[in-house]
């Protein structure tokens, strides 16, 4: 069985040779003082809100998480690394400390972190964990999280045109046998934090909220299963072939450059290049590939 993610599939679309270098070549760009972790611990602390912890608790639970994540001693950071680490820091907290949604009183939670896999083509699934399946008034509903640099009503209608929920509200109905009502998205926005020319803290903005229902309809859940076979059909057949497309377009988004762009720019260097790079570490849609090889 062949596993996939969404973000797997959607970096293929974005850049073959992306794909290429992170997923098969496993190369991770090297920490550069971003506090990556930052979604991750977040939502580590929503997960145990839910459970019924103090939201305090789940605070201090979350920030323990957060650099744990971070990876690297806070000694060993250098000073703008530290400044992005507390920074990441003093955004989880509020943004925590300030979340309005709690578990409702006609809410009926089915599950919270769920890990779910759903054979969409033989051969081929789709891997993803839902934050929350709960039931409002009866109704089945995917409940999820994002966090934002972006105004959170902006992220919602960027959210409402990715194909990241029509692939989980499918694979919701798919292993549940039960028509979903939707996606509760909620769109928080990390605060902006200031700091003095010094480095000292100055001042953080209040973060924002917003919970909006995504509905999908029978053909996006139907074009979902399509784009899923020819995509991970092409992957699949690119690999032996080593025939990875270059988008030149995707060199630079959001305003960074790509981590990968120097092995692309000197490909005659891109094996010495490598060693400055780590190994990406495996996640779940890399289990059963040994196996598979094998």
């Amino acid at each position: 069985m062949s596993k996939f993610n969404i973000s797997r599939l959607q970096l293929f679309q974005t850049c073959e040779q992306k794909y290429k270098w992170k997923y098969v070549d496993d190369l991770e760009p090297r920490w550069d003082g971003v506090p990556k972790p930052l979604g991750t611990a977040f939502h580590s602390g929503v997960a145990e809100i839910y459970q019924g912890e103090d939201v305090l608790q789940a605070t201090h639970n979350a920030v323990e998480k957060y650099y744990e994540l971070v990876g690297k001693p806070i000694d060993n950071l250098t000073e703008k690394e530290a400044q992005q680490v507390g920074k990441g820091r003093l955004q989880l907290e509020a943004m925590l400390a300030h979340y309005p949604y709690v578990p409702e009183r006609f809410e009926d939670i089915v599950a919270i972190e769920k890990d779910m896999e759903w054979e969409v083509v033989p051969g081929r699934s789709l891997v993803f964990r839902a934050d929350r399946l709960i039931r409002v008034n009866g109704a089945l509903w995917l409940h999820d999280t994002k966090t934002t640099g972006l105004e959170v009503n902006l992220m919602v209608k960027v959210q409402r045109l990715r194909t990241q929920y029509v692939g989980y509200a499918a694979g919701v109905e798919a292993l549940t046998g039960e028509k979903l009502a939707g996606v509760m998205l909620d769109a928080v926005h990390k605060p902006p934090v200031y700091f003095k020319k010094t480095g000292e803290f100055s001042s953080m903005k209040e973060p924002g909220y917003v919970r909006e229902p995504i509905h999908k309809t029978e053909a996006q859940l139907a074009e979902f299963v399509e784009w899923f076979r020819i995509l991970t059909m092409r992957i699949e057949d690119m690999e032996p072939q080593g025939l990875w497309l270059k988008n030149t377009d995707a060199c630079l988004a959001y305003n960074r450059t790509c981590p990968y762009l120097n092995l692309c720019l000197r490909p005659e260097w891109s094996e010495g290049m490598k060693e400055l790079y780590d190994k990406r570490e495996q996640d779940y849609a890399d289990e059963g590939e040994e196996d598979a090889a094998e």
